[in-house]
């Protein structure tokens, strides 16, 4: 029975997937089916962010910037980073302070999953999501940067979380030190975009997130990636 029903809700959930999903599955098959399956659901998720588009409720461990338009949200959201980078040089780790959140996550997946012979699902993972990414969120960045220059620095930012995220995904059954946090962080980050701000930078794994003054709050958030959030492992 069980085989029976599984089988149309696969075909259903594979006629649901964008080609560029599909395609980068095919290189990921030596992966667990459950991780592919957690990694599509991500993947295909994406295009369902409304960017831009706070919620009105951010999470309390953000640091927020607002301002009238979101290229001058994004530099106080940095500048505030890096004058709280530059206060830890009193202690000697300003440079280390810097996307600490980041590097230390992304780092110790990198590790383990080179470890585990999974660096090429990772690495093509990673390579199609930013792609995703791009493709999900440049024209409206373009549309509310009003520079270019902003909306090229956006869709970097954004892409480079989605890979993070995409790369967490890969390593998310394996064991590692630090592993609740670091896939924590992962999701952390990709939440402010689901909830419709920008994320500019962690400082020590502290967010600084940005949102326009005027931005119209959404009825509520759809919490798409929250499963990874709550990893005890």
């Amino acid at each position: 029975m069980e085989t029976t029903k599984s089988a149309p809700r696969a075909a259903e959930s594979q006629q649901q997937m964008s080609p560029k999903v599909q395609a980068a599955l095919e290189k990921m098959q030596q992966l667990p089916q459950a991780i592919q399956a957690k990694w599509a659901d991500f993947a295909t998720g994406i295009s369902k962010i409304e960017f831009f588009k706070p919620d009105g409720k951010p999470n309390r461990a953000w640091k927020v910037f607002y301002a009238d338009n979101l290229a001058e949200a994004r530099n106080n959201a940095l500048s505030a980073a890096r004058q709280a980078s530059l206060e830890g040089s009193v202690s000697g780790i300003a440079a280390s302070t810097w996307e600490y959140g980041l590097d230390s996550a992304s780092t110790a997946v990198q590790r383990v999953v080179h470890q585990q012979g999974r660096g090429k699902e990772w690495d093509d993972g990673r390579e199609a999501v930013k792609g995703i990414m791009t493709a999900a969120i440049s024209e409206k960045a373009k549309e509310v940067m009003g520079n270019r220059i902003e909306a090229a620095d956006t869709i970097f930012d954004a892409s480079k979380d989605a890979r993070l995220m995409s790369g967490a995904i890969t390593a998310s059954d394996l064991d590692f030190e630090g592993k609740a946090k670091h896939l924590a962080h992962a999701a952390a980050r990709m939440e402010v975009w689901e909830k419709g701000y920008g994320l500019a930078c962690d400082v020590e794994g502290t967010l600084y997130v940005y949102a326009v003054n005027s931005a119209k709050p959404k009825a509520g958030t759809s919490r798409l990636f929250s499963w990874l959030s709550s990893a005890k492992n």
